[in-house]
């Protein structure tokens, strides 16, 4: 029996390894506690949903967060001391995103903190097009974080992260880079390039100052990027409608939410620099359920996405423009009737 055993834990050893090589470093960071999960900046890419779910449920206790700002990595542009002027420098704000989220990503985060006993006194809900129609995500980067869901994806979820740490190409850049501490040309299509970022522990928010660093100082918009990432708007588009009923029924029920927490609640449709306009079927729906004079549509044409200055990309708006926004939707009704204009 022993010698049975002996043998079955030789032939498992390589697969104990694995796993146990991947269990202690967590590269992912979904296994371990981390009060910090940007401490290292020059690593891996990390799943900002589940980032923010963690860090929301390890501080709410003590935070008590009675404002929120919903929405995917373009949301980041809305930082939280610009907001607090138009909801009070007395706010508890948390920044409660992910990257490419969806609206299920979205009802589910306002529904988690409503189950965590926050009390939702503001709430800015950044959507797009885009976000608009997404469907579930299956990339260990864009999954709902098991806490969303009551733990009913949480075999699926460490089972598909698990997997993508199999890859080859990233187990060599990872341990080169953990090992050697030099951040290598190649490791760029695999690892975060990232060296200059300010993360707040408290709001859960990130600013990417180095992109403002290089715009300051003339580096960022060389021709060769700029042909190729602003090349591509469409004025006299209008989008496809993208609520269809499931969709629906979530935002009805964050609306729900909101109403039954008198939440004061500000809806914007962002300025993407494609120019699409979201569709007016689907733009009646959100004023439908969140009240028209909440909803606020910077879709289509309009004076920032007429100059890709004001744009990290194509899809990513600079803090300028999310400023400029607040201040607009947060002004009298009357000065807020009209989409500013190129």
């Amino acid at each position: 029996m022993k010698q049975y055993l002996l043998k079955l834990l030789l032939f498992l050893s390589p697969l104990l390894l694995i796993v146990g090589t991947y269990v202690v470093f967590d590269p992912f960071k979904v296994i371990w506690h981390y009060d910090n999960y940007y401490a290292n900046l020059r690593e891996v890419v990390i799943n900002r949903g589940y980032v923010s779910t963690q860090v929301f449920d390890n501080q709410n206790d003590t935070c008590h967060y009675d404002s929120f700002i919903f929405g995917n990595s373009t949301s980041l542009a809305f930082h939280v001391k610009d907001w607090q002027q138009h909801i009070g420098t007395d706010t508890r704000c948390f920044h409660f995103d992910a990257m490419r989220g969806t609206v299920e990503g979205m009802y589910l985060k306002v529904r988690h903190a409503v189950e965590h006993h926050a009390r939702i006194k503001n709430a800015l809900v950044v959507l797009d097009h885009k976000v608009i129609g997404k469907g579930k995500a299956y990339s260990h980067l864009f999954m709902n974080p098991p806490a969303l869901v009551n733990n009913e994806n949480w075999v699926n979820f460490h089972w598909t992260n698990f997997l993508s740490f199999l890859n080859l190409k990233f187990v060599w850049a990872y341990f080169d880079y953990r090992f050697n501490g030099k951040f290598k040309p190649y490791m760029a299509q695999i690892l975060s390039s990232r060296d200059d970022i300010e993360y707040d522990t408290r709001t859960n928010e990130i600013e990417y100052v180095y992109r403002d660093r290089l715009i300051a100082q003339g580096e960022y918009y060389k021709p060769k990027f700029c042909a190729r990432i602003f090349n591509d708007q469409h004025p006299d588009s209008t989008d496809v409608a993208q609520i269809n009923e499931e969709r629906r029924q979530m935002f009805a029920e964050m609306a729900g939410i909101f109403k039954r927490q008198h939440t004061r609640v500000k809806v914007v449709i962002a300025p993407f620099f494609d120019q699409i306009r979201i569709n007016p079927a689907d733009l009646q729906c959100l004023q439908d359920l969140f009240g028209k004079e909440n909803v606020y549509d910077f879709s289509g044409p309009n004076k920032w996405n007429s100059d890709y200055h004001n744009y990290y990309d194509a899809v990513h708006y600079r803090p300028h423009v999310a400023t400029e926004i607040l201040n607009l939707i947060y002004s009298e009704p009357s000065e807020t009737s009209e989409k500013p204009q190129g």
